[in-house]
């Protein structure tokens, strides 16, 4: 991988309440963004602190580009390190909006903080005098917020951004994020509300909203509240799984072989898999099979007589990829006639049959095929155990030549025997 890329678009910023001479570059209204790296858990932000002042009513911008590597979920000014600033003249145009973004190149090494303002980029070297060095693990958007300054106005005071489209980026491909739509609105946390300071308890008005086009975060207050000054930040992180991905090793045994079939969390549309000569201190990279806007999980993968076979899911869909010459070349896969969840496969040496196991909704089962998986013998497949919650199992051929399948239940961790090539199971 080369560059990894964090990035977030904003628009509809809008920005009530003047302050006087006397509060220059205080600020009146700050949004900005987060990410994270996914390996040293490197926190790098960005964020545009608009200005007001001398009562006018145009606003200035300052870009305050900062590495938070303290592993602190809050924006903290006593915990962060100011990488750069750059000020800019007159910025009320930029009040419509643009992107933030935080890129992370592992080649040339350096790290770019980029914004409608301009450009600030650090090599890898700049940030270790502040923190720990960023490596080449995957640069992830983290979250967003947002601060507001009430300083002493009688008048309503307000500030509101609509947030959009923040996602993680690699090769050019989105690999996780959200819309931020009502579609794709993304997993969140609540709001982390964090007081500056205050001069009494306001009464501060929550505009933080769910729209069609995006996400509304916005600060208000009333009139009524009087001139008291006040300055306050919210922080929202993006939360969940990145993804749910396995995988899975097999070794030849007539050959100094070792295999792996896996799919990368920032590349789910491709089947990798990987080889290694010499004991696992070494592996060579290649793709199985890719097919874009689709998502492949749950490799299983398996070597008998020359033949590396890796059975994986595709949605609700089985598929099968077979080569012929160690991985070198694989035939298009076929779909198995069975649609369910977390396949896995073995083969039985001797006999030469491949038992396909998987879910069928709560219902773990077994279909058999002495032809890898293009007839059955089974008119259907064979009923294991039900109610079960749908999960990853394991599945091994035993000593004596019974079929062991395992899998948890209720929390209790619980086993099925074949002593009959899975005909029967007890």
């Amino acid at each position: 991988m080369t560059v990894w890329r964090a990035e977030v678009k904003f628009s509809d910023v809008t920005i009530v309440g003047a302050v006087g001479a006397d509060q220059f570059n205080t600020t009146n209204a700050f949004i900005y963004f987060q990410a994270e790296d996914d390996i040293t858990q490197y926190n790098l932000s960005l964020g545009i602190q608009f200005n007001s002042y001398g009562g006018g009513p145009t606003t200035e911008w300052q870009a305050v580009m900062n590495a938070l590597y303290d592993g602190s979920d809050v924006w903290d000014g006593t915990t962060m390190d100011t990488i750069e600033e750059a000020d800019g003249a007159n910025g009320a145009g930029f009040t419509t909006g643009g992107m933030l973004a935080i890129e992370k190149d592992t080649v040339g090494e350096t790290v770019s903080w980029i914004s409608p303002l301009g450009t600030i980029t650090k090599t890898f070297a700049d940030l270790a005098a502040v923190g720990p060095t960023p490596d080449s693990s995957p640069l992830r958007v983290e979250g967003m917020g947002h601060q507001f300054g009430r300083l002493g106005g009688t008048d309503p005071e307000s500030e509101s951004v609509r947030w959009h489209d923040m996602w993680s980026i690699v090769e050019d491909e989105v690999w996780h994020g959200a819309d931020l739509t009502a579609d794709d609105p993304g997993d969140w946390t609540a709001w982390f509300h964090d007081p500056v300071f205050s001069s009494g308890a306001l009464e501060m008005v929550d505009g933080d909203t769910q729209l069609t086009n995006g996400y509304q975060s916005k600060y208000q207050w009333t009139a009524a509240d009087d001139p008291r000054n006040t300055r306050d930040r919210e922080n929202r992180f993006l939360q969940g799984s990145i993804t749910d991905h396995a995988v899975d090793l097999t070794r030849a045994d007539e050959r100094p072989l070792i295999f792996a079939a896996l799919v990368l969390l920032y590349q789910q549309h491709r089947m990798r898999y990987r080889r290694s000569y010499d004991g696992g201190r070494n592996w060579e990279t290649g793709v199985v099979y890719e097919e874009v806007g689709e998502v492949m999980s749950r490799p299983s993968i398996t070597w008998w007589n020359g033949r590396l076979v890796v059975l994986f899911a595709r949605d609700m869909d089985i598929l099968q990829a077979t080569s012929f010459n160690a991985a070198l070349e694989w035939e298009m896969p076929i779909t198995l006639p069975y649609t369910g969840t977390f396949p896995r496969h073995i083969v039985h040496p001797r006999m030469g049959v491949y038992l396909y196991f998987y879910f069928d909704g709560t219902t773990l089962k077994v279909a058999r095929s002495s032809d890898f998986g293009h007839n059955f013998w089974d008119a259907s497949p064979i009923t294991i155990t039900a109610g079960l919650s749908a999960q990853q199992i394991d599945a091994e051929l035993a000593f004596d030549d019974s079929i062991i399948v395992t899998y948890f239940n209720g929390g209790a961790w619980e086993q099925k025997r074949s002593w009959d090539l899975g005909t029967t199971w007890s």
